[in-house]
């Protein structure tokens, strides 16, 4: 089973819409869905302690009779499988507590616009920039890594690469310099 670690805030909904939910975002969910056959699991703070809560809370967002809502009610809503746990820590935290309470995933992703998620989770991140949140691009390497397809991978190994050198030079007095250092070594 293939399964995404969904947050909603910065993902679907975006500050470019005043956060509100985006159409071409819950498009670009619905086709990684239909591609992927991904099931998805809320990690998003619009999460409540249950399950069938959490889903009516999203669902009730939208008109009855609106595109989103035919959306979320068709193809978003039926594919919720589960809620990441609270417990009061970084995301990625709480992502590993549920994968391992479920030994049956063979493959996931996590689709986010913060980055609390733990290393050995990176190449199964997929960040959002909150003013626009799941963009075509990001689409396209959520699929790529759910579908196994490894070539674009190298994408995220730059993002990975990158996120450990910030996170190693945070410590250092002169951390703003050694990120420059980095930018300017993989921009020439």
């Amino acid at each position: 089973m293939k399964v995404i670690f969904l947050d909603i805030d910065g993902v679907l909904t975006t500050a470019n819409k005043k956060w509100t939910f985006d159409e071409n975002c819950v498009k670009h969910l619905v086709d990684i869905i239909n591609e992927t056959d991904a099931y998805i699991v809320i990690s998003s703070s619009w999460r409540s302690y249950d399950l069938e809560e959490t889903k009516l809370r999203l669902i009730n967002k939208f008109w009855p009779e609106s595109l989103l809502y035919n959306m979320f009610a068709k193809f978003i809503i039926p594919r919720i499988i589960g809620i990441t746990p609270r417990l009061g820590g970084e995301r990625g935290g709480e992502i590993q507590n549920w994968l391992n309470t479920h030994d049956y995933i063979d493959n996931y992703v996590i689709i986010d616009d913060d980055s609390d998620m733990l290393d050995s989770q990176l190449f199964h991140f997929v960040e959002t920039n909150y003013e626009y949140g799941l963009t075509e691009l990001e689409k396209n390497y959520v699929i790529s890594i759910l579908n196994n397809i490894y070539i674009i991978n190298l994408l995220g190994l730059n993002y990975t690469i990158r996120y450990e050198w910030i996170k190693k030079c945070e410590d250092l007095p002169n951390k703003y310099e050694e990120i420059l250092k980095y930018n300017d070594l993989n921009n020439e």
